[in-house]
């Protein structure tokens, strides 16, 4: 599997939002799904990729969200 400058680009957004946007979430400051914004200004990128991180986050709270509730 190629994988391409905006794959890197992702992975590395990945290791560097996910706990920015836990933080933004516990913060209470905005809803979730006006995240993107603050990803594009606070981390410099476009829009489809601020959305593609924040999908990705999102999906991987849901996981964690249902793997707590099974305990």
């Amino acid at each position: 599997m190629a994988t391409t400058e905006a794959d890197v680009l992702f992975d590395h957004l990945a290791d560097e939002v996910f706990p920015y946007l836990d933080e933004l979430r516990e913060s209470g400051v905005t809803n979730m799904y006006d995240a993107p914004r603050y990803i594009m200004e606070d981390f410099n990128v476009d829009k489809e990729m601020a959305i593609k991180v924040v999908s990705a986050w999102m999906q991987g709270f849901a996981d964690r969200k249902d793997k707590e509730k099974k305990k």
